[in-house]
């Protein structure tokens, strides 16, 4: 896995994340042995555990390997990692594509596709908003070679896939957003009191920053960038559509920091480009930095 972006531009990877990529791997893995290796095969689960077998410069590039502490059974194990290996192959083709919905027709019934969808989705959001590509790595040419880039799961797309089952009496629920009236009195407990509800089809909240501060570096902004600030599947999207920027995390402080490291990186990535190096997208794109950006202090 090469890993580019804010989270691999030193060559580097902290273990955390490290260890969460490695995780969300291992589960989209264990979940392909359960649901589609022939369940009238012996298998032994450790058999498809996998090991960090390197990590190469050039970029974080990460190297993952099936251990090398088998147990033997009565199939062939050797062919048992065959048929995973293929189907990672398949979803790492259709991590290329995009095209996530095809999952309903892969999976129809929903305890299946609620799992590959949740463990595809997981794997997917560990890389966070960098680049990454998936393929080989030539270690006598100290070479990565290229087989898939994977294109980001939405949170929105993971929600259609979803398939939410209710013995209940079927409930419809809409989002809005509140204007509050919070009334404060020392001694005694804050009282809220709802003032007036807008619909969110209609409205949007925005993240609107006239600062952005990466580490020690602060970007001074002529106006104010505004953006559009959401929460899908209990993560926190930042998006500017102009810039073509994302951040997103757990929380609203997380998504506010990822969405100023991307804006750092991706500004000293085109600034460090000649023009005919720019698409033209990506020539506008740095028009818009330079026209928002008063100074860097």
């Amino acid at each position: 896995m090469k890993i580019e972006g804010e989270l691999g531009k030193h060559q580097t990877i902290s273990i955390d994340k490290l260890i969460e990529i490695g995780q969300s791997f291992q589960d989209l893995l264990m979940s392909l042995v359960k649901y589609d290796i022939p369940a009238n095969q012996t298998i032994d689960i450790d058999n498809f555990k996998i090991d960090l077998s390197a990590f190469s410069g050039g970029s974080a590039i990460p190297t993952f390997i099936f251990t090398p502490n088998v147990k033997a059974t009565f199939h062939d194990y050797k062919d048992q990692r065959k048929q995973l290996s293929e189907k990672a192959n398949d979803i790492f083709t259709l991590m290329d594509s995009g095209e996530y919905l095809t999952l309903a027709k892969q999976y129809p019934d929903y305890v299946r596709r609620n799992e590959m969808v949740e463990k595809i989705f997981n794997f997917s959001k560990s890389f966070g908003n960098s680049p990454v590509q998936f393929g080989r790595y030539d270690f006598e040419k100290n070479v990565f070679k290229k087989a898939y880039t994977p294109i980001k799961f939405s949170p929105r797309t993971k929600q259609e896939l979803i398939v939410k089952v209710n013995d209940k009496a079927e409930r419809l629920e809409e989002m809005a957003f509140a204007e509050v009236k919070i009334t404060s009195q020392e001694g005694k407990n804050k009282k809220t009191r709802v003032q007036s509800i807008v619909k969110k089809d209609n409205h949007s909240l925005s993240y609107s920053p006239t600062e952005i501060f990466v580490r020690n570096k602060k970007y001074i902004l002529n106006f104010p960038l505004r953006s559009l600030f959401e929460t899908e599947d209990d993560i926190y999207i930042i998006k500017n559509e102009l810039l073509d920027l994302i951040g997103t995390g757990d929380t609203e402080k997380e998504a506010e920091q990822n969405f100023n490291e991307e804006f750092d990186y991706l500004y000293t990535k085109l600034q460090s480009l000649k023009k005919n190096q720019l698409s033209t997208r990506m020539q506008n794109i740095l028009s818009s930095f330079n026209l928002f950006i008063k100074e860097i202090i």
